[in-house]
């Protein structure tokens, strides 16, 4: 808290001292007060302060003189300690409140079965995907998919086995995607998400031409054909995707996902286990 340090010793000076400890960086905020018998010229205190000292007092010490100072510093020191340990407390609820803000925002745009994007975080993800087609004037595909005659699993073998279904669907899906599809340089160029139930949807932001969607379709379609294996159970389960393609199939969000819906209905009733690409024909015939 503080140094009382004598001016006359012999071997080193007090000022030598002085100029010792302020080299040790642990040691260079304690506060030095002379305590010496020298006479207190202007030169003397001048060079103390110079030093670094924080005060100066002429022997004989008054105890009265002393004892205020010694308590002066002391209270400082102890004001000090304590508002360190109030930063480092609010230090350390800052760090608790980034690591549960983190949480909370994964779990907001996260689906809670697959940890896929969930529909709010999609939405935002088609956003972002539309300014980067506007920009870099590449193409842009969403895709609608839903899983053909899921009900049957959920019913035939309970929801502990449709949702070990839904977790082995969302990875067999990403594993079809490869890295060729897309532009090299190209940041997450596609993005899966779980709408709710058996829907799920895909943002492809980073394909040359659109002609790519409808080759990553049937590449989904004939991995589909595949059974997945359940509880040791072998599980079919065919897949409906409509495809609706920037700008030709809409410019914003909304159009874009309901053309990409339409098309997704239309290659269900085409047979199921297809996919369709959205075309004006379709709108026309919901009118």
């Amino acid at each position: 808290a503080l140094i009382l340090l004598d001016i006359q010793m012999p071997n080193m000076d007090g000022f030598e001292v002085a100029n010792l400890i302020k080299s040790y960086k642990r040691a260079q905020d304690i506060p030095i007060i002379f305590v010496s018998a020298v006479s207190k010229t202007l030169d003397d205190i001048r060079h103390g302060h110079q030093i670094g000292a924080a005060d100066y007092i002429v022997k004989p010490v008054d105890p009265t003189i002393l004892a205020s100072k010694v308590n002066l510093y002391l209270e400082r020191f102890q004001m000090q300690k304590k508002l360190e340990r109030k930063l480092t407390k609010l230090n350390t609820t800052k760090q608790n409140l980034s690591k549960d803000n983190a949480k909370l925002s994964t779990k907001a745009s996260r689906d809670g079965l697959t940890g896929l994007h969930n529909r709010s975080s999609f939405e935002n993800l088609i956003k972002e995907a539309i300014e980067l087609a506007r920009s870099a004037d590449v193409s842009l595909a969403i895709m609608f998919m839903d899983l053909d005659d899921f009900k049957i699993v959920n019913d035939q073998h309970g929801h502990d086995a449709g949702d070990a279904l839904l977790k082995a669907v969302s990875a067999r899906i990403q594993d079809i995607l490869r890295a060729s599809d897309f532009f090299s340089d190209s940041d997450n160029p596609s993005s899966l998400a779980r709408l709710g139930g058996d829907e799920f949807a895909l943002v492809l932001c980073a394909i040359p031409r659109p002609e790519i969607a409808n080759k990553i379709a049937e590449r989904i379609v004939a991995a589909f054909k595949e059974p997945f294996i359940i509880n040791k159970l072998e599980l079919f389960v065919g897949i409906s995707i409509g495809i609706a393609t920037y700008p030709n199939a809409g410019k914003t969000p909304e159009s874009l996902c309901k053309h990409a819906d339409l098309a997704m209905y239309k290659a269900k009733k085409g047979g199921k286990l297809s996919y369709c690409l959205f075309t004006d024909e379709m709108e026309q015939t919901q009118l």
